[in-house]
């Protein structure tokens, strides 16, 4: 099993771990998940946050930090939501989501100050 890690007192981690969750798993994911099911839209974002969450956060990490497992998922579904959005509605609706993300990173960064 993988240990989880929260980077409670490390912003610039946290920043980096959510950005990865966010861009690389969650951009990945949503690319996969539009490929296998392309005329499938919000229910690719919500089947690939529970792949997610099931696999890596419940099998591989054992839910070891319950709400830190919430968050990262959250992050990956922003992700895959990013792509779903580029694909369905255009460019200035996945920057309006990114936006939206980067709000949310912004809560949990200020919590790490």
């Amino acid at each position: 099993m993988t240990v989880s890690n929260a980077f409670l007192d490390d912003l610039y981690g946290y920043i980096t771990n959510q950005g990865s969750h966010r861009g690389i798993v969650g951009t990945g994911l949503g690319l996969v998940g539009l490929c296998v099911w392309p005329s499938y839209g919000w229910t690719v974002v919500l089947v690939c946050a529970l792949l997610y969450f099931v696999i890596v956060e419940c099998l591989m990490q054992g839910l070891s930090r319950f709400w830190d497992s919430v968050e990262d998922t959250v992050h990956v579904a922003f992700g895959v939501g990013g792509v779903v959005t580029l694909h369905y509605f255009g460019p200035f609706y996945a920057l309006a989501l990114f936006v939206a993300w980067l709000l949310f990173l912004s809560i949990g960064a200020m919590r790490r100050l």
